[in-house]
């Protein structure tokens, strides 16, 4: 009888394990086909379309930012950010409230701005996540926004559990750190 429950535990827990998984993947993929659906141009729209399409490309340029710091130089956009933090949160099977310590957290460490340096420090502590030192995060976190939120979310998972655990424990630190 043991056995038994012992196996059907086992079993419950893979399939969650399997759930959350699909759920993550799925989360992801949704927010990809929204970004690909938002800037795909049909080549069938009328003129009037497309010169709104334009001046709406032509906003949006305006809205990237790009600054070279240190060999960073990627090229984002700070609303995609918070919504790709929003749909990464969730889908680490985190709630609303947790979302809210992870955007104060990234919006007080880097504003949202995956080129910064914090020179403060001598090693410089780089990216959405301010990663200290710079030198301890792979290739990928320096060209790729979306690697950062990631490398961001699984540092604060690894360390402390869950974002809020993460931003009081930066509340509480002078200077502030986590």
């Amino acid at each position: 009888m043991k056995k038994i429950v012992i196996a059907i535990v086992s079993i419950a827990l893979v399939l969650g394990l399997m759930v959350i998984t699909h759920l993550k993947n799925k989360s992801i993929e949704n927010y990809e086909n929204k970004i690909k659906t938002q800037t795909t141009i049909s080549t069938t729209t009328s003129e009037t379309t497309t010169t709104t399409t334009k001046k709406k490309k032509a906003k949006a340029k305006k809205k990237k930012h790009s600054i070279n710091v240190k060999g960073y130089n990627i090229k984002y956009n700070k609303s995609e950010i918070i919504e790709y933090l929003h749909v990464m949160v969730l889908a680490y099977g985190w709630d609303e409230e947790e979302y809210k310590s992870a955007y104060k957290l990234m919006n007080n460490e880097s504003g949202f701005n995956p080129n910064n340096i914090n020179r403060a420090t001598t090693t410089g502590a780089c990216g959405l996540a301010q990663a200290h030192p710079c030198s301890k995060v792979p290739h990928q976190y320096e060209i790729d926004w979306k690697y950062q939120v990631r490398w961001f979310l699984d540092y604060i998972k690894y360390k402390y559990k869950k974002p809020s655990i993460a931003y009081n424990k930066w509340l509480k630190s002078k200077p502030h750190s986590y």
